[in-house]
């Protein structure tokens, strides 16, 4: 994976965009629990959701080794706002296809 930085200044401050590590593993678990909290508008309830921290790590590892996938993060004042994957296609036929997944923290969607 490339190592993309973005820095985009907002009315809320600046907010950078970085690959995603294992060690963000943690805030990311929180920020998806905390959108699914929400209660509406998603595939997945709240109750369903069976991700952890543990997991998070592993499969932000296994994206970052993946030539047609990314994991992206995005911070404001070092806080973790926003996460975002693009899971791309195992087989050769279907790599011009991936799954997106958008997370972004409540705070952060004005």
């Amino acid at each position: 994976m490339s190592r993309l930085a973005l820095r985009r200044e907002t009315a809320h401050g600046a907010i950078a965009i970085r690959p995603a590590a294992e060690s963000d593993a943690t805030a990311v678990d929180a920020l998806i629990q905390g959108v699914f909290d929400e209660g509406r508008w998603f595939i997945t309830a709240a109750e369903e959701y069976a991700g952890d921290a543990a997991w998070h790590a592993a499969d932000i590892a296994q994206l970052s080794r993946e030539p047609h996938s990314i994991a992206l993060i995005a911070t404001l004042r070092g806080a973790i706002i926003g996460y975002a994957i693009a899971r791309g296609g195992a087989l050769l036929r279907l790599r011009h296809v991936a799954r997106v997944e958008v997370f972004v923290a409540p705070m952060a969607r004005d």
